[in-house]
């Protein structure tokens, strides 16, 4: 009997350790399905309105961007130039190697359609006509394009020339890249050349026409896709800035050091887990009121609010999503409407999300009671009246006194 007990307590014991392995090794295959996998040796996923990193793979890291240069390269274009103003192309740009829209010795070109050959056809030469154009020197340009990209926020990024051929020095991160792109991407007039799959533009002093052709797959097979930028050198290997919007929401997905098309397909990957796990969730809107509080000496309380949309992406496992908020200390009368309060913070399962600053809505002024005047007006009303009750006091008692005394000097 205390043995059947016993081979009973263990088939129990070896089911519950089966189930708890399994369910272990589930939870654990759950987590790794989850993340994306790719074969890119670094890369970034951003949503574009927040910022926020919703994917990393050693995106610090600097590497050789090749191409992808060139998309700072046609924002300092757009940022400095008409799209109507005319470029002269010179020997240097003309005698420039690698990927071209064969521009001739002294042509004239427009910036718009120059840039449809940097960004679409990956024109080197229209990279340094261009680099010349804005700064008069590829060497300047190169200053230029490097000051650009620290006022972004991109710390890892060391421009030496504008079309990405290897040069010592010419370096870059998939972190960055997604900043710089970001920064363009607001921009209309590149946000439509970017997604231009092929276009023809006329030709330079010439009666003819000329077929620029993208190379990014994406364009032609991936739902919302809006750019932007491939590359290639021998040094670089393949790289690829990818974007696509669906839903009100907008990713970057940057990729760099790949082996042949599978960088399309890591695009893909990447831009899919974003669209499938995150919704853009819209915390509050512009001038909506957070919250209303009393401040110190305030006629009355002051409205709270953010001074732009806060949007982030949000992952779909998420539970409810607080605030927190946090007010500077002894903030008295009087604030002048739109001056700092404090922050505001939105926290899920403990990790904060996001944080922005608060503002104050009106102009609150000093209550009366609390001005120096109205407290020293009031003392000194309190005085005059105290005065004023105690000599009618005295003279109470005093004319009581003289009645009593006349009373005993006539009394009989």
């Amino acid at each position: 009997m205390k043995n059947s007990k016993n081979f009973i307590t263990v088939i129990i014991y070896f089911f519950i350790i089966i189930i708890f392995l399994t369910t272990s090794n589930s939870k654990s295959f759950a987590r790794h399905q989850d993340q994306p996998e790719i074969t890119s040796e670094t890369a970034v996923l951003m949503e574009m309105d927040s910022g926020k990193v919703l994917f990393d793979k050693d995106k610090h890291r600097k590497m050789h961007p090749a191409s992808t240069t060139k998309i700072m390269t046609s924002l300092l274009l757009m940022e400095n130039c008409s799209l109507r103003e005319i470029v002269e192309v010179s020997p240097k740009a003309y005698g420039t190697p690698g990927s071209s829209m064969y521009l001739g010795l002294d042509d004239k070109i427009s910036v718009r359609n120059l840039l449809y050959g940097i960004m679409v056809q990956s024109a080197n030469d229209g990279a340094i006509a261009a680099a010349e154009h804005v700064s008069g020197s590829v060497e300047e340009f190169a200053n230029k394009m490097n000051e650009r990209a620290k006022e972004l926020g991109a710390i890892n990024t060391s421009y030496k020339n504008p079309h990405g051929l290897t040069e010592k020095g010419h370096k870059t991160s998939a972190f960055d890249l997604a900043v710089i792109t970001r920064e363009a991407l607001q921009n209309p007039k590149f946000r439509k050349i970017a997604k231009t799959n092929n276009i023809t533009i006329p030709w330079p002093d010439k009666e003819e026409e000329r077929m620029l052709v993208s190379r990014n797959q994406l364009l032609n097979n991936y739902e919302g896709a809006i750019g932007v930028k491939t590359g290639y050198t021998r040094a670089a290997n393949r790289t690829f800035v990818a974007a696509a919007e669906r839903d009100d929401m907008t990713l970057i997905a940057v990729l760099m050091s790949a082996t042949g098309d599978v960088i399309f397909e890591d695009a893909k990957t990447l831009l899919d887990y974003g669209f499938d796990n995150y919704l853009n969730t819209k915390l509050m809107e512009k001038d909506d009121i957070l919250k209303e509080v009393s401040i110190i000496n305030g006629a009355q309380k002051s409205p709270l609010i953010v001074k732009e949309d806060v949007k982030l992406p949000i992952s779909k496992s998420r539970t409810e999503v607080k605030q927190e908020l946090e007010l500077k200390k002894s903030i008295k009368a009087p604030i002048e409407q739109g001056k700092k309060a404090g922050t505001v913070k939105w926290i899920a399962d403990g990790e904060e999300l996001i944080s922005t600053s608060v503002y104050f809505g009106e102009d609150i002024n000093q209550a009366i009671n609390t001005r120096w005047w109205f407290r020293a007006s009031l003392g000194g009303i309190v005085l005059m009246v105290s005065y004023i009750t105690i000599e009618k006091v005295k003279k109470k008692k005093s004319s009581k006194r003289q009645k009593e005394r006349f009373k005993r000097k006539y009394r009989y």
